[in-house]
């Protein structure tokens, strides 16, 4: 794909976002941003929820930006177990903390099944004004039954500890999917089909 005469900017510092684009023709600019990751307290969903951090991402690199044109690429994923809604808002995994944070995440999702949701944000940053658009894509991730062993084995790896809800689907844990329904990037944490058609409509 390419955006004539308009600098991308991916603003995340995710090497796999990072791959992904590149793998579908689009060499960006990286700007990392430490915009607020909490959960507003007003969302009604969770696919709300990873629009709304998106967005803040991509809002935090517009305000950081000097140029007038550019394109802003955000995203965010974050993990729903439906049966964790007694302890997490809308049952929301993030990245573990430790590893008993770890253990409980995927103690929690081994044989079962989960849904992964990248919410994503895009500012067409122009001289006669900004253009911004969020959208999200879900993807059902069926888990495989773990024993104790291997879930102890794997968190002791380094995966779980940059990644919602402990695990990335290109690495190890894939050992552990039984099979995904949806898009398998959308859960590495970049659903890039439906962001091109995206881009195309805002450009």
């Amino acid at each position: 794909m390419e955006v004539n005469k308009i600098d991308i900017i991916l603003a995340s510092s995710s090497p796999r976002r990072l791959k992904i684009l590149k793998e579908n023709g689009i060499n960006p600019v990286v700007i990392p941003t430490d915009s607020d990751e909490s959960i507003p307290d007003d969302a009604s969903c969770a696919s709300e929820i990873a629009q709304i951090l998106s967005m803040r991402k991509a809002k935090k690199c517009r305000n950081l930006l000097k140029a007038k044109e550019a394109l802003i690429i955000a995203a965010d994923t974050i993990v729903v177990c439906k049966d964790l809604t007694r302890f997490e808002k809308f049952g929301i995994l993030g990245k573990p903390k430790s590893k008993e944070e770890a253990r409980f995440m995927i103690r929690n999702l081994q044989g079962k099944s989960h849904k992964v949701i990248t919410g994503c944000a895009v500012i067409r940053c122009d001289f006669l004004g900004d253009k911004e658009i969020s959208f999200y894509e879900e993807t059902e991730v069926h888990c495989k039954p773990m024993t104790g062993k291997e879930i102890e084995e794997y968190i002791l790896t380094d995966e779980p500890y940059d990644k919602a809800g402990g695990y990335g689907i290109q690495g190890i844990f894939g050992n552990y999917i039984d099979h995904i329904d949806g898009d398998y990037n959308n859960v590495v944490g970049l659903p890039i089909d439906r962001l091109i058609e995206e881009i195309k409509e805002i450009l």
